[in-house]
């Protein structure tokens, strides 16, 4: 079977499979928030989008507070923006899923700002979510093109980018891929929409074998393809998957591989998690969570486990967060 036959097949199968619910998740007992050991940065952003709109907010904002900075797509001719990373110089970058490219934004932009550059062509399709890494490359995880791929863009990247590295094939283990994140250490992270994690060397391309692949019964990843749609790392290099509809965090150790079992798990009622679509964790281990369905940002302390309540939650009528949170991001 040919790479071309394999994507019209797998894009069938995912449009088949949709984002049903799971059911019930299985979670610890009650258990006290974690103490947060240090006073949030006032200075520190968080980024998410919304439909057409990208909203900045401080990392410490608590309650319900109007954003900072609020872009309308409509300067740049984006309908939706989908995922959002930010620049090794504060520059904003968000994916137009609409027409599968990349728009950028200063991170002081407001209202219906133009973009600062738009990135086209190199492959992608349908682009889901970003992430650049330590050299600046890009990376886009592409869930709406055929077949389903990772386009590998230079740094600096404009316009229409032409002969890019692209992660393909069957060997790859992509599938709809969803959630990105990239490490100091050069391993690119894959949350794919069959309840996988795919890890990959940085300057990997072509139909390159994932380093590490975790998936399986024990892993707590949402079954039955179930949207799961982040991933972020860490300073210490563990693994935090949002899974969307699983309404769970899951944290895997470094390297983890296979069928691993998490170190920890949030969820439960008091997590308030309802369609956590975005994940993100700051240098002091504060978890921040695009929580979607529930209209809100949820942070969470270092080490939070098992069923325990954010210790701060941005929501209200007038953070103009909605019922469809798409990507998140932190400021460097």
């Amino acid at each position: 079977m040919n790479r071309l036959s394999y994507g019209v097949l797998a894009l069938t199968a995912a449009l088949a499979a949709g984002c049903a619910h799971s059911g019930q998740s299985v979670v610890n007992a009650p258990i006290a928030p974690s103490a947060h050991r240090l006073t949030p940065d006032s200075s520190a952003n968080v980024y998410v989008t919304i439909g057409d709109s990208l909203l900045t907010f401080r990392q410490s904002d608590n309650g319900d507070v109007a954003p900072r900075h609020a872009i309308n797509g409509s300067g740049a001719g984006v309908p939706s923006f989908g995922g959002v990373t930010v620049a090794q110089n504060g520059d904003l970058y968000a994916t137009d899923l609409n027409n599968s490219r990349i728009v950028a934004y200063p991170p002081s932009a407001d209202g219906a700002a133009p973009a600062l550059l738009t990135i086209s062509c190199g492959g992608m399709g349908g682009p889901n979510s970003l992430v650049f890494d330590q050299s600046g490359h890009l990376y886009a995880a592409n869930g709406g093109g055929v077949p389903f791929s990772v386009s590998v863009l230079p740094a600096n990247a404009s316009g229409c980018v032409n002969n890019n590295p692209i992660i393909v094939g069957l060997q790859t283990g992509l599938y709809n891929p969803q959630g990105i994140s990239a490490t100091g250490a050069g391993k690119l992270y894959v949350f794919n929409n069959n309840s996988s994690i795919t890890e990959f060397r940085r300057g990997g391309s072509g139909d390159a074998s994932p380093t590490h692949d975790i998936r399986g019964p024990h892993t707590g990843l949402a079954p039955e393809s179930q949207c799961g749609d982040a991933v972020a790392i860490d300073a210490a290099g563990d693994i935090f998957a949002a899974n969307a509809f699983g309404n769970s965090i899951t944290v895997y150790a470094p390297n983890s591989d296979k069928d691993a079992t998490p170190t920890r798990t949030i969820a439960g009622p008091l997590t308030e998690l309802n369609t956590p679509r975005g994940v993100a964790v700051d240098a002091s281990g504060d978890i921040f969570v695009a929580n979607s369905s529930g209209a809100s940002i949820l942070v969470f302390g270092p080490g939070a486990n098992g069923n325990v309540a954010p210790i701060r939650t941005i929501s209200g009528p007038h953070t103009r967060l909605s019922n469809y949170i798409g990507g998140i991001a932190l400021s460097r």
